[in-house]
């Protein structure tokens, strides 16, 4: 056999072999009655529709409308006056409305190009006032305004070339798109629907009733509910028209990286305005906001103002630093950056039952602190948990500078300065009660103050500050270190010191005011600091000597390191 008619029948068996095997494989998929199952087709992709350009409305005369031909795919005008259809599509050359009654003595009249088959799509509908009688037509405001993943929403006008978009800070852009992006813009407090052609523009608006909450309505039954990043952020947008609302977590917030808006070297940083309201955290954790490198202060909000209130609520894992020239070591020299906390930079209001945790909060040159930069309310129930808090000025655990009062509050964070430091507030100046500290506490500052609870106690006898001053009721359980103008164990500084006690190698009286100490007991007197060990701070008669001055027990034992909590 030669070699082509070799070739030939091997691809003539292998042509046969194949023609067998696909009629096997049709018999197996053969039904009883010999049909087969056979894959169907894909389907044919649908024809894009054509979307009708949307009619052009005018003044025939006062009264009387008139509009362009019908484009191609249409068969005819769709006419809405007063939000009523009219029983068949408009064919004629215009309409009357002189016998339509009008509401204000305005008209509102839309209308659009229907489409004839499915091949085309109807017009975006015109929607129009009219003053009956005379007048101009006029745009209609933007409807259905709502917010969905990030994005400004609303119905296009199709009498509209373009929208003017007025945020909270009144601040004007354009758009020829019903879109807008929020990622990098305040919250949007109008939409204006401009026309440079046959109509006026729509009437201005001070605000509209956007639905940036899908869940609530902002009051205490019915609060609007927070479950998303963007969705925090919209609390902005109530905080600047100076809304009282209620908000409530309804998940953990994750956020991701967030760059703050820039206003310049002498313009404060914040992510949000002075909070007015209440926020129920609800048990959820708010977490990963990052904010870097920046010369203004950084908190959550600027501030909570009188008779708001923030409690229930974890916020873990924030990263806030603002800027040092040289790195964040506290020798670098001509360190920059203002003020950080989680937040708020000022709190008047109240915070109570909140946790912050496992974060890294750094001040170039000013205070940093877990809480607030700075109390005149009320800080209770919360917990400085595992933080890194470094401050070019001043390190505390809740709050920089409190004014106000502190309470069953605690710190386990390290703490840093390059001037004073303290356990719970850096300075004192109001009330700091059943507070305890268990994190370090230690200040590079030659002419700061440093101490277990406050650095500098600012109740002390000729100072001329009005009010009850003191540290009460609280117990520090480390060491401090440095402090070069004052270190204490409760405080780095003088002032009122009551019922407070704190850890040491060897006990030891410590009473400046002359109380008599034997054996770690208060032989009389009650301004006092007392030394214990380790060991005696974990002990039940421990929790029974924080507990004895007070009314109600508010201590147990059985802390993280064993010391006492609360109840």
């Amino acid at each position: 056999m030669n070699k082509k008619l070799r070739k030939f029948n091997f691809a003539r068996a292998f042509a046969l072999l194949s023609l067998l095997a696909a009629a096997l494989l049709l018999s197996a998929c053969a039904k009883p009655d010999g049909t087969t199952d056979r894959p169907a087709p894909p389907p044919e992709p649908a024809p894009e529709r054509i979307t009708l350009a949307a009619p052009v409305i005018t003044l025939a005369a006062p009264n009387v409308l008139s509009w362009n031909d019908a484009p191609e795919g249409s068969d005819g005008l769709r006419l809405t006056v007063n939000g009523e259809d009219g029983a068949a599509l408009i064919s004629g050359p215009g309409a009357n409305l002189s016998s339509v009654d009008a509401v204000d003595g305005v008209i509102k009249i839309a209308a659009y190009f229907n489409a004839a088959s499915a091949d085309f799509a109807d017009s975006d509908a015109v929607r129009l006032s009219y003053v009956k009688g005379g007048g101009a037509l006029k745009l209609e405001f933007p409807r259905g305004i709502r917010v969905e993943n990030g994005f400004l929403e609303f119905e296009p006008n199709g009498g509209a070339d373009r929208y003017e978009i007025t945020d909270i800070n009144n601040n004007v852009y354009y758009t020829d798109a019903p879109r807008v992006d929020l990622s990098r813009r305040y919250m949007v407090k109008s939409v204006r629907a401009r026309c440079s052609g046959q109509y006026l523009d729509s009437d201005k608006s001070g605000r509209f009733d956007v639905e940036y909450f899908k869940t609530g309505i902002g009051t205490k039954a019915r609060p609007y509910v927070i479950s998303s990043a963007d969705e925090f952020r919209f609390i902005d947008y109530y905080i600047a028209l100076g809304d009282r609302n209620y908000y409530r977590l309804g998940a953990d917030i994750a956020f991701g990286e967030f760059t703050l808006p820039d206003y310049g070297a002498a313009g404060n940083y914040f992510m949000s305005g002075s909070f007015y309201g209440y926020l129920d955290g609800a048990g959820f954790t708010v977490s990963g906001v990052r904010v870097r490198d920046i010369e203004g202060c950084v908190s959550l909000f600027a501030s909570i103002l009188p008779g708001a209130e923030i409690f229930d609520v974890t916020f873990s894992d924030i990263e806030l630093k603002t800027y040092f020239e040289h790195g964040y070591e506290h020798r670098d020299p001509q360190p920059k950056g203002a003020s950080v906390a989680v937040i708020a930079q000022k709190n008047f209001g109240v915070i109570r039952n909140v946790t912050v945790q496992s974060s890294v909060l750094y001040a170039g040159y000013d205070d940093a602190s877990a809480f607030a930069v700075e109390n005149r309310g009320t800080i209770t129930g919360c917990a400085s948990i595992d933080n890194v808090i470094r401050g070019g000025g001043g390190a505390a655990g809740i709050c920089a500078d409190n004014y106000g009062e502190i309470a069953y509050s605690f710190n386990s964070s390290a703490l840093t300065s390059d001037y004073s430091a303290g356990g719970i507030a850096m300075v004192n100046r109001g009330i700091i009660r059943s507070c305890y500290n268990t994190g370090g506490v230690t200040s590079y500052g030659t002419d700061g103050y440093a101490g277990g609870i406050a650095g500098d106690n600012y109740g002390a006898e000729g100072l001329n500050l009005v009010g009850d001053l003191y540290i009460a009721n609280c117990y520090n359980a480390v060491a401090v270190t440095g402090g070069g103008a004052g270190v204490g164990n409760i405080a780095g500084r003088g002032g009122v010191i009551r019922d407070s006690y704190y850890y040491a190698v060897k006990p030891y009286a410590a009473a400046p005011n002359g109380v008599i100490i034997v054996d770690g007991a208060v032989i009389e007197g009650s301004e006092a600091q007392i030394a214990f060990t380790a060991y005696a701070m974990q002990s039940d008669n421990f929790v029974a000597l924080l507990n004895a001055p007070l009314t109600e027990p508010v201590w147990k034992s059985g802390g993280a390191n064993r010391t006492p909590t609360f109840i």
